[in-house]
């Protein structure tokens, strides 16, 4: 019956949020190269392995499709500017432009709006199916939880088969984990957790 209620409680929440979400990402299409004409760089305190990193932010008037924690250039070091980005994607701009509007697209909207995040600190997730372990491409299977007290579900599934060296990853509302609940957050922005739906094959 526990386990029915939150299926429910799923199928009315995620149409809402995903179609929030979708309706601000197709935006984000003709915002944010628009906004990278306007980029600055600004100062970070967090410390990056690539020397060329910087936080590289879009004007408050695009805030919604900005990256409060990695700005436009990607992690800090510097993973997806050199190996992740896609090969049409030749010159800064384009990268970045692929950074915030299409892998992670309307992503200060997605983190902190109410409702599509949620502030992990002093909360607890509850695995309702699968596994409380971890769930990689290393670690395949799956997890159904929810936060406690909070109207949030996240659904993370990777296949124990892989195609042509790809494993099938699922991921459906909050990017939360059980692991979570051992998480002593310092980073407070990591704390932050939003909402996705992606279906996507990752290379193991």
């Amino acid at each position: 019956m526990k386990l029915f209620i939150n299926i429910l409680g799923c199928a009315v929440t995620w149409p809402l949020l995903f179609v929030a979400r979708t309706s601000m990402a197709l935006l984000g299409l003709a915002v944010v190269p628009v906004a990278l004409i306007y980029r600055r760089v600004v100062p970070s305190e967090r410390d990056a392995s690539w020397a060329g990193w910087r936080l590289v932010r879009l004007p408050w008037w695009a805030w919604p499709w900005d990256n409060l924690r990695d700005g436009a250039m990607g992690d800090v070091r510097g993973t997806y500017w050199f190996t992740q980005a896609p090969k049409w994607a030749d010159t800064p701009r384009e990268k970045m432009f692929n950074w915030l509007a299409l892998r992670n697209p309307c992503n200060n909207f997605s983190r902190f709006f109410p409702l599509l995040a949620v502030h992990m600190v002093g909360k607890t997730v509850e695995c309702l199916a699968g596994t409380d372990a971890t769930v990689s491409l290393s670690a395949p299977g799956f997890q159904f939880c929810r936060l406690v007290g909070y109207p949030a579900w996240g659904l993370y599934y990777v296949s124990s088969f892989a195609l042509f060296g790809r494993r099938l990853k699922v991921r459906l509302g909050h990017k939360i984990e059980p692991r979570h609940n051992f998480e002593s957050w310092d980073d407070v922005q990591k704390a932050q957790k939003g909402i996705t739906f992606t279906v996507s094959l990752k290379g193991v």
